[in-house]
């Protein structure tokens, strides 16, 4: 069984653990600020919420000093669904399409490619490896179908549901072509997308080609899905089979779509592999409306900013900078190291008032809770006229941002339990 490994420093939760402490630590500072502006300089909430500040503060930077001194680092082993095996390739090149509760969408998919095969002839023979991820709706009949009538050899493989990263090790496992090329089933290829990811693999050994993913940037985020905007995204991407198979394939433990890019990348590199962008290789990603459900979902795939850094330390920060520094301006990030921040300081009011057998400030708490309220909602306003939110989509926009946070700080949260402590 191959393995997908990654430096991993023994110091390396000391060292978040550290950078998260101090971060609340600030936080508190300004809900102490906050307190005292609106109670005056004597309020006790504040004066609580500075003590915690010291003590967070104080285990902030114990944690950064014990990252120094215990900061040997170590190689850990990731087992993956693949083995590393010498075949002769039947195709030049293999497209492989996972797949989960798309049925529609694999129909216009397939569409696109019998489409523009008239432009594909000099690519050499190739097929297609359709991994249905444990599809629950139509799914599974409609890839038939299509298989059926499809002019390039198609074949249907279905798996118990492992997520998007063991769905793609499943359809390198099955290619019998030299070079893999991936797209999910939620994109569409233009004529030059194949050509183009097939020249860059073979120019060069050890090559990792990305597609170009491009949607209508006129979408306002949260209340649409569209690509992550990333310099490298895993939605499409080529290189040789047995390339994908020695550097041990994509890690199974991003179950989720997010950061399953980030460490592909991040994997190839480690490998000795060469990723590079192809901007003439172009990949449509059509808009897709979303619900609450869907963005708070999405928030919960946060967790994986942790696993990232586990496999991968301070390389990692690169793809995760937004999170770190608040880079949203729907203070998504801000507002979730707030709200551990208002919990933390909560805590500690309860217990202490339990302790000294009086009455907690829960009115202290309340007006806290309402400044907070207060500042997000301002946050939302200037967000939406910076991108242009119309009134009449103003409500809804401030319920995706709020279906996001929570969702952020829960799968955050998460993370931290799962895979230790590095961002709050």
């Amino acid at each position: 069984m191959a393995g997908a490994s990654g430096e991993y420093a023994d110091g390396m939760r000391l060292k978040y653990l550290g950078t998260a402490a101090i971060g609340l630590t600030l936080a508190l500072i300004v809900l102490a600020a906050l307190r005292m502006l609106f109670a005056g300089p004597d309020s006790a909430l504040a004066d609580e919420a500075c003590i915690v500040a010291f003590v967070t503060f104080g285990i902030g930077v114990l944690a950064l000093l014990s990252s120094l001194i215990v900061g040997s680092s170590r190689v850990r082993e990731y087992p993956v669904s693949l083995a590393r095996v010498d075949r002769v390739p039947d195709f030049d090149y293999t497209i492989v399409i996972p797949v989960y509760n798309r049925a529609g969408l694999l129909i216009d998919l397939h569409a696109a490619i019998e489409e523009h095969l008239t432009a594909w002839t000099r690519c050499g023979r190739g097929e297609i490896v359709v991994v249905d991820d444990g599809s629950t709706d139509a799914t599974p009949a409609v890839a038939a179908r299509l298989a059926e009538r499809s002019t390039l050899p198609m074949r249907v493989i279905t798996q118990a549901n492992k997520g998007v990263s063991g769905a793609r090790n499943r359809g390198f496992w099955e290619a019998r072509g030299a070079i893999g090329v991936v797209i999910d089933s939620d994109c569409v290829p233009t004529p030059e997308w194949l050509p183009a990811m097939l020249e860059a693999v073979r120019a060069r050994p050890g090559s990792i080609a990305f597609a170009s993913v491009y949607s209508d940037r006129a979408a306002r985020y949260p209340l649409e899905a569209t690509p992550s905007g990333a310099k490298f995204v895993g939605a499409s991407f080529a290189m040789r089979v047995t390339d994908f198979i020695r550097m041990g394939g994509n890690c199974e433990r991003f179950s989720g779509a997010s950061r399953d890019d980030s460490d592909l990348l991040l994997t190839a590199r480690a490998a000795g592999l060469h990723p590079s962008t192809v901007e003439a290789a172009r990949v449509w990603h059509p808009i897709r409306a979303q619900d609450a459900a869907d963005i708070f979902r999405t928030g919960l795939h946060h967790r994986f900013d942790n696993l990232l850094v586990e496999r991968h330390g301070d390389r990692a920060l690169a793809f995760i900078g937004d999170a770190l520094l608040g880079g949203s301006f729907a203070g998504h990030y801000p507002t979730s190291l707030f709200v551990y921040a208002y919990v933390l300081l909560a805590a500690y009011d309860i217990l202490a008032a339990a302790l000294a057998h009086r009455a907690a400030h829960l009115g202290g708490l309340l007006a806290l809770a309402l400044l907070l309220l207060v500042g997000w909602t301002l946050a939302q306003i200037v967000a939406a006229r910076m991108m242009r939110v119309s009134r009449l989509r103003f409500g809804s926009f401030v319920v995706g941002n709020a279906a996001h946070v929570l969702g952020v700080a829960i799968g955050r949260l998460r993370g931290s339990l799962a895979y230790g402590i590095v961002l709050l």
